[in-house]
């Protein structure tokens, strides 16, 4: 008896968890509030309530003494939770409401439907019929518009004045370097200037002289000679000066050598930091900028594709991270020759990127574009639904209302469809990219 009341009471224990986190669960509160409602007001529960609250003394009494009225409540407390959890289950919620109204190939929601929450359309668009599959791609800087830039002496970084993703332009400091080797350079400029000054001028003198007829004509000969050689050592200290340092003044009292940008772009890569140490024959460029408004698109295209290519296509480009967004390049360069590892062509087309979406490595499809074949309309495979043997999409018609339309795919990628130019689908209509699945359903449960 000790053990049967034992994995009673076991029981009881694990019910009443369950119960609790059933009356904290949102689904079933509104269910709950509706029977406490039903009951709350019944005689029996009344009369009840009212014995436990004026003999409660004598309950708790009879509970702790008798064994016989300890097991009554215990049935009647597990009659009570059953009695509750029936009038639970048989409490429904009440009639539904229709939210929609099918009429032959369209459905009408109403206002606030809760279907509405899962469906979303866009509208659609004109591109020119591909060509072929799409190609693995990838997005890649512009040599012609990227510097790579090395430490023209070795030193150790004091400061950085730009970071990765900065914009910079011609001229603005970039890597403050301490270098002995430049101060070294700037006390040989200095040396040689002052040396081609004096030279001038005793040069100068000796002109003078000479006119006067107080010195030789060979010792005036002597000194001119002394001054163009002087001059041109200096001048050669300077240019040194100007090849370390090629955008922006020389510091003429400092052993600090200050890398500029040489272009207006993005700081793209920076491989240094206070304190370490640089060197001209380091391997990585010390800052790396690129004019990312102009990227190029290299496409390892197969040698069937790579065939019909030639340079001026126009190729249109999609990537994964950009969904419904396609960019169009064109082709500028054609390998000459086969990758022997790959069997496979490189093509590079160029690309405007004024809002600097695209970004280098990034991956993409390119599909080559044949200029002279039809518009057509353009759609995200996601919209495309397989009704019996044809293919449909469902076109929004106004909010709320979607038209079933039955459409014939002319070609069809991982991501897109191209519709045939007869398609009764316009520019502009909108159709449903989420959510497709669901209109179906619906529409062919509720067809008459």
């Amino acid at each position: 008896m000790n053990r049967a009341r034992y994995r009673l009471q076991r029981a009881l224990a694990l019910f009443k968890s369950a119960l609790v986190e059933l009356w904290q669960s949102d689904a079933v509160s509104g269910r709950l509030q509706r029977l406490w409602q039903k009951i709350r007001h019944h005689p029996y529960l009344l009369a009840a309530m009212t014995y436990l609250t004026t003999n409660v003394p004598d309950w708790k009494t009879r509970y702790q003494e008798s064994r016989e009225f300890k097991d009554k409540v215990w049935y009647t407390g597990i009659f009570g939770i059953f009695l509750i959890m029936v009038l639970y289950f048989s409490i429904g919620e009440g009639p539904e409401i229709p939210t929609f109204r099918v009429k032959e190939n369209e459905i009408h929601y109403k206002n606030g439907a809760p279907q509405l929450a899962f469906i979303r359309a866009e509208p659609v668009t004109e591109t020119p019929l591909p060509v072929g599959s799409p190609i693995p791609a990838r997005v890649s800087m512009d040599d012609t518009r990227t510097t790579l830039i090395h430490p023209s002496l070795s030193g150790r970084v004091v400061q950085q004045h730009a970071q990765l993703g900065d914009r910079v332009e011609a001229g603005d400091p970039l890597v403050t370097i301490d270098s002995p080797d430049y101060g070294t350079a700037l006390t040989d400029w200095h040396k040689a200037d002052a040396d081609a000054k004096r030279k001038k001028a005793h040069y100068q003198r000796a002109k003078e002289l000479l006119a006067g007829e107080a010195i030789a004509r060979r010792e005036y000969e002597v000194a001119e000679a002394d001054s163009k050689i002087a001059d041109a050592e200096a001048k050669r200290a300077y240019l040194r000066i100007t090849n370390l340092v090629p955008y922006g003044q020389p510091a003429p009292d400092s052993e600090r050598l200050t890398l500029r940008a040489p272009i207006s772009g993005v700081v793209a890569k920076i491989n240094v930091n206070p304190g370490r140490e640089v060197r001209p024959d380091q391997m990585d460029p010390v800052v790396v900028i690129s004019d990312l408004s102009h990227v190029w698109v290299v496409v390892d295209a197969p040698e069937q594709s790579a065939a019909g290519i030639v340079v001026g296509d126009t190729m249109l480009v999609s990537f994964d991270n950009l969904p419904g967004q396609t960019f169009k390049a064109d082709v500028t360069r054609i390998s000459p020759m086969l990758d022997p590892q790959m069997r496979r062509v490189q093509i590079r087309a160029e690309i405007d990127n004024p809002d600097m979406k695209l970004r280098p490595e990034m991956f993409g499809r390119a599909q080559l574009l044949d200029p002279n074949a039809a518009t057509v309309i353009r759609i995200p495979i996601s919209a495309l639904i397989t009704h019996g043997i044809y293919t449909t999409v469902f076109v929004e018609k106004e909010p709320g209302v979607f038209h079933r339309q039955r459409v014939d795919v002319a070609f069809q990628d991982h991501h897109w469809i191209w519709l045939k130019p007869d398609s009764d689908i316009k520019p502009g209509d909108k159709v449903v990219t989420v959510g497709a699945l669901l209109l179906s359903s619906e529409l062919s449960q509720n067809a008459k």
